[in-house]
């Protein structure tokens, strides 16, 4: 049960590099550089769900059972299958272009991607709360209270003024329309 809780990304080593290694556009490193991934990890025995919040509430689930092969897909949308193990306390697994391994280092959820010689080492910190509380759009936790307002301040159907509702993506990932067709990302 040690891997189980909510995560935020800390520190990332080589990241730049490693995103270039994989074929990421610039401006995409470029914007999710700071970025506070959320991930998410509920197991029970060797039943696992890991849930990971990308930029822009771009939210991909896993769930697997160690030593069981399994259907897995990256941020990109891209299906794959494979077998997660866990040895000496450490789950690894191959992702299509890279070796994802993740341990427990003290109170820090450590994530090490390898492809060829290049290596990613991600630390996450435990949070309290769960993805419901947290901020996903920017890894931030501050909370946003709506106040109510009165009826007086409420457009009324005639009011000229009265805005559009504004349009979503079903996916709910316009931000990302353009980057999850690639099988190269993380």
């Amino acid at each position: 049960m040690a891997f189980a809780g909510v995560w935020q990304t800390e520190t990332q080593d080589a990241y730049d590099a490693f995103c270039k290694l994989l074929g990421i556009p610039d401006d995409k490193i470029e914007k999710c550089r700071d970025y506070k991934l959320i991930t998410e990890v509920t197991q029970d025995g060797n039943d696992f769900s890991w849930t990971q919040i990308y930029y822009t509430t771009t939210r991909v689930t896993n769930k697997f059972t160690i030593g069981k092969e399994c259907d897995m897909e990256t941020v990109g949308g891209k299906k794959f299958k494979a077998t997660v193990q866990m040895e000496g306390g450490k789950l690894s697994t191959s992702f299509p272009n890279y070796q994802h391994v993740t341990e427990i280092v003290g109170d820090k959820l450590v994530e090490t991607f390898t492809a060829g010689s290049l290596v990613l080492k991600r630390t996450s910190t435990k949070i309290s709360g769960g993805l419901k509380s947290q901020n996903r759009r920017c890894g931030q936790t501050k909370q946003r209270s709506v106040k109510p307002r009165p009826a007086s301040a409420m457009p009324s159907q005639t009011d000229e003024r009265q805005e559009k509702p504004r349009q979503i993506s079903q996916t709910g990932t316009e931000g990302w329309s353009a980057y999850r067709g690639r099988d190269e990302e993380m």
